[in-house]
């Protein structure tokens, strides 16, 4: 796919406009990087060069990535497919890549089997596109005899040559125990030379063992280009004996081209993507797959040719080829694809400057704190070797937390006389909390609201309101705890005062607006969010103290205190999930008050989200026993 890719690229370039975006490191560490790295430079590009109209997405695998970019920059995407992308049948792949495969405005499919296999999985909007070929192919170059690379042993022979992955339905062992004795009986000088290593080697080998085809068979796997061009110079057939594999396909089958621009006669089966490659007559002879008879009478076929006859048939099988795929005749369906794209009207969607720069943080996040691993190994070793009391501690101080926030819930709509149960306080809080932690902002808050409004007739006024008193709070305290902790009181109690008349006067101004309709009947539920707030502010401290002194055990309370303060201030512009990004940003900004290094500040960050991820999980089972225990109990009493 990589040599498609680059050979697609360089023909488009003499009919569009082209900025790529490709990945060049070979650092097998760096790998992982590779999709957010690919993204960040997409997304620049797009938002800094007005002329790009179409996303590009080489194979489904990006097919997310160009989805995302999509709806950033309300570009449209296509996305190219070349058959075990869309064949593979792992369930989370199907899940997670295939659906945004579907959003493409247009799916660019490799051969007709491939489409076919695309339309098997719900995916529509496609066309299909055969790869290109081009007389610039080093296979028309000059070769190197067989006793040159290293392969005396061949000379005199007939080479049956296949060339390929290894893998079952390429039809190697098939052909080996089917196809092969029959024509060694009638030549004995025959050779079928297998190129490449794959998963099947050791059902080729018992094959070969099972006929006892030991002297006829010559595995080479993987060979350098001189010796490969070698055997394409010397073979007398390339044969691509395919057969039928439940999930599994030959996308195309390019190296069929290969063979036909070397004046190298072919045998392939008549199946999948090679038919599309392959006109039977033309540049090359299709057989049934599976039909061991008639592999054997196509073979000794071009076998007994003479030598005009094989030369007219390499040579008409060469200018088929050059004709019909010529690079340049693919660019252009491809750019008519893209014009196609282009002149449809893509549905914008409500794409906010908030999800942008969501987005951006999340990626920048995640290469800065990959770098920080990668350069400093001693933060790993701290990652690797926290104690599982450490991890108990954290998630039972999460739970706390937990409480806190209930209580903030329970009392903000016993504030309006409504009545909540504890076991709905509960859920409808591990609902939010997850919903906060995977979504922008404080998403939750919008789960809760929706939810009091329909069940128990709550304004979103009121608990708008609500949410002000608790913010209001939130703020003080966490403004108070960071410059407490680092001993400036002074300043702790004028920054107090001031979030004190910043959130009056904001509460104030909500008032006003909503003709102070709040409908408050119960304000003694207002010392019950307090309490709630305390708690909730309290039980982050000791989650990040322990956080902290796991990575560097000399932090001392104060500094946590004040670490504490910042970390909180994130609620407040939280566009990322979990405040991913922004907490550490604000965190480093105001280092010289807490005097935590950067370096904590980061694995710190990573022991967070991973135990919090360990705490979803079983608040997730918690939530389900209850289900479980609600529905047990609707039971009981029919």
């Amino acid at each position: 796919m990589e040599r498609y890719a680059a050979d697609l690229s360089t023909a488009l370039k003499q009919q569009v406009t082209l900025s790529p975006v490709v990945w060049t490191k070979q650092n097998k560490w760096l790998t992982v990087l590779a999709l957010p790295i690919l993204f960040v430079q997409a997304l620049g590009k797009l938002l800094t060069d007005r002329s790009i109209q179409v996303i590009h997405s080489q194979d489904a695998v990006t097919a997310p990535l160009a989805w995302l970019l999509s709806k950033l920059s309300g570009k449209p995407f296509v996305t190219v497919i070349h058959g075990l992308d869309v064949t593979y049948s792992n369930r989370i792949y199907v899940h997670t890549v295939l659906p945004f495969v579907r959003k493409a405005k247009k799916v660019i499919a490799n051969s007709t089997a491939t489409a076919d296999a695309a339309k098997a999985r719900d995916i529509s909007k496609l066309v299909v596109i055969t790869p290109g070929v081009s007389e610039a192919s080093p296979l028309l170059g000059h070769k190197k005899t067989l006793e040159q690379v290293g392969l005396s042993m061949l000379e005199g022979k007939k080479i049956l040559l296949t060339v390929g992955r290894l893998v079952r339905r390429k039809g190697v062992a098939w052909f080996i125990r089917e196809v092969l004795p029959s024509i060694v009986k009638s030549d004995d000088s025959i050779r079928y030379v297998v190129v490449g290593g794959g998963a099947e080697l050791e059902s080729i080998n018992e094959a070969i063992a099972a006929t006892k085809m030991d002297a006829h068979v010559v595995l080479l796997g993987k060979v350098e280009d001189d010796a490969k061009l070698a055997l394409f110079g010397a073979a007398d057939i390339f044969v691509m004996p395919n057969i039928k594999v439940t999930n599994d396909m030959e996308g195309f089958g390019i190296v069929a081209h290969e063979a036909a621009l070397a004046r190298l006669p072919l045998v392939a089966s008549n199946l999948e993507g090679i038919a599309d490659a392959v006109a039977d007559g033309e540049n090359g002879l299709l057989v049934t797959p599976e039909d061991a008879a008639a592999y054997v009478a196509a073979i000794e076929k071009v076998l007994h040719f003479s030598k005009s006859e094989r030369a007219e048939f390499t040579r008409k099988a060469r200018a088929y080829t050059l004709k019909t795929y010529d690079w340049q005749k693919v660019a252009t369906k491809f750019r008519n694809t893209y014009e196609e794209v282009v002149a449809e009207k893509l549905p914008r969607g409500k794409t906010s400057l908030k999800a942008t720069l969501a987005a951006i943080v999340l990626i920048i996040t995640a290469l800065v704190v990959g770098d920080y691993l990668y350069t400093h190994p001693h933060l790993v070793d701290a990652l690797v070797h926290i104690s599982f009391g450490t991890i108990l501690g954290i998630i039972a101080a999460y739970t706390a937390a937990f409480i806190g926030l209930a209580m903030i819930l329970y009392y903000s709509v016993q504030l309006y006389g409504k009545r909540i149960s504890l076991r709905e306080t509960s859920m409808l809080n591990a609902y939010s909390s997850v919903t906060n932690f995977f979504g922008p902002g404080q998403s939750g808050s919008g789960i809760r609201a929706v939810y009091l409004k329909v069940k128990h007739g709550l304004r979103v006024r009121s608990f708008i309101f609500s949410s002000l008193i608790y913010y209001a709070i939130y703020s003080v305290i966490s403004v108070v705890m960071l410059l407490a902790g680092a001993g400036l009181w002074l300043w702790a109690a004028v920054a107090a005062l001031a979030a004190v008349l910043v959130s009056y006067g904001v509460i104030r101004l909500y008032r006003r607006r909503s003709k102070g309709r709040e409908g408050i009947v119960n304000p003694a539920a207002l010392v019950g969010i307090l309490v709630g707030t305390v708690l909730q502010v309290a039980s982050l401290a000791v989650v990040y103290y322990l956080e902290v002194t796991s990575v560097h055990p000399g932090i001392t309370v104060q500094q946590v205190v004040s670490y504490t303060g910042g970390a909180n201030m994130s609620l407040f512009i939280a566009l990322t999930p979990g405040a991913i990004g922004i907490r550490e940003a604000l965190l480093v900004v105001v280092g010289s008050l807490h005097h935590i290094d950067n370096n904590t500040i980061v694995a710190a960050g990573v022991i967070d989200r991973a135990v919090y991820m360990i705490y979803l999980g079983l608040l997730f089972v918690a939530v389900a026993a209850m289900h479980g225990w609600g529905k047990l109990a609707a039971f009981k009493k029919s």
